[in-house]
């Protein structure tokens, strides 16, 4: 257990999902066009996000066994992408006007896909944050 936490590890791990969304892509554009796109880019949406789920889960179990103090902080970083999450979901636009309405989605799905969208420009402006942060830290502190 303790490899797969390993540096390597997560970046083969990371690069499961950009394989898989290329190849959806690539497979999209090849197609029918514009529908076939947004189609195949709403499925791997739900993905992403179901993959995201079941690996923040994941990762909290075989962290708390292998650390039961470290679990709080987890529990936080879970939380918070929950929140984040709940909280784009009530900010999405349920406005359709400007959409082709030959596209076969209703309202909620469209809010779906802006609140998953405005999840992850939240999520990358906090990880920016948090990197900006933490080295401006560590160059005060080491001098």
């Amino acid at each position: 257990m303790e490899k797969l936490l390993d540096g390597k590890y997560k970046l083969i791990i990371a690069g499961i999902p950009f394989l898989v969304m290329g190849i959806a892509l690539n497979r999209a554009l090849g197609e029918e066009g514009a529908s076939r796109f947004i189609d195949t880019s709403l499925y791997l949406t739900y993905a992403l996000m179901i993959v995201l789920a079941v690996g923040s889960l994941a990762f909290f179990v075989l962290k708390t066994i292998q650390d039961p103090k470290s679990a709080v902080r987890l529990g936080i970083s879970v939380a918070v992408v929950v929140l984040v999450l709940i909280i784009t979901w009530f900010t999405a636009s349920t406005n359709v006007d400007e959409i082709d309405i030959s596209i076969p989605f209703t309202v909620g799905e469209f809010q779906l896909v802006g609140a998953m969208t405005n999840t992850t420009w939240v999520l990358c402006a906090l990880g920016a944050f948090a990197v900006i942060f933490f080295e401006a830290k560590k160059a005060i502190t080491n001098g």
